[in-house]
């Protein structure tokens, strides 16, 4: 498995779901879109489109404004990780 994920096409098709994770990511955080609060399919498939504008619009106002969201999250271990070989010279 993680030979496949060293591969180029693997990197590729995880690039785009990483861009849908966020979006999804910030649709339940600023809309909790997991939770419908009507009732039938359509009043829900409507509460979903606007979320979706809601979220979209966000971003644009913030992209607008100069906020440029990192490419790629670093773990608190990562950071520790990369302070100590920059700082002690030895590697973990």
């Amino acid at each position: 498995m993680r030979k496949h994920q060293q591969t180029d096409e693997w990197k590729a098709d995880y690039k785009h779901r990483s861009g849908v994770e966020g979006l999804m990511s910030q649709l339940v955080t600023r809309t909790g879109i997991r939770r419908s609060r009507y009732k039938g399919r359509r009043k829900t498939h409507l509460s979903h489109l606007l979320a979706g504008s809601a979220v979209n619009l966000a971003r644009s106002w913030a992209w607008s404004g100069g906020y440029r969201s990192e490419t790629t999250r670093t773990s608190h271990v990562e950071r520790l990780r990369h302070e100590m070989t920059t700082t002690s010279g030895s590697s973990l």
